[in-house]
């Protein structure tokens, strides 16, 4: 997939221009999230879980990376919340 930086950028480009086009793209800034934490923007992937929540509250995925993204980040207390609130809404997080 996109784990080189080359790859990396041009990938953060397209959910970017996509995001432009579709800004309610939930999915999107999902995915945009999972870049950034490959590329160690920590700030940048809780932003992009954070706003993929906000418009779709019940994503239970975009809780568990943004918990792994703020665990990263050191906020130990707040990732486990999220990942304990995406096991709440999907048993396949409860692991």
């Amino acid at each position: 997939m996109y784990r080189d930086l080359k790859n990396l950028d041009a990938a953060l480009a397209d959910y970017s221009t996509a995001l432009s086009l579709d800004p309610q793209d939930w999915y999107t800034y999902s995915n945009r999230g999972v870049v950034e934490v490959d590329r160690g923007q920590l700030a940048a992937a809780i932003d992009d879980f954070s706003k993929a929540i906000e418009i779709k509250p019940d994503y239970a995925e975009a809780w568990f990376n943004r918990g792994v993204a703020k665990r990263r980040a050191g906020d130990e207390t707040g990732g486990a919340a999220d990942k304990a609130h995406a096991a709440k809404l999907d048993s396949r997080f409860s692991k």
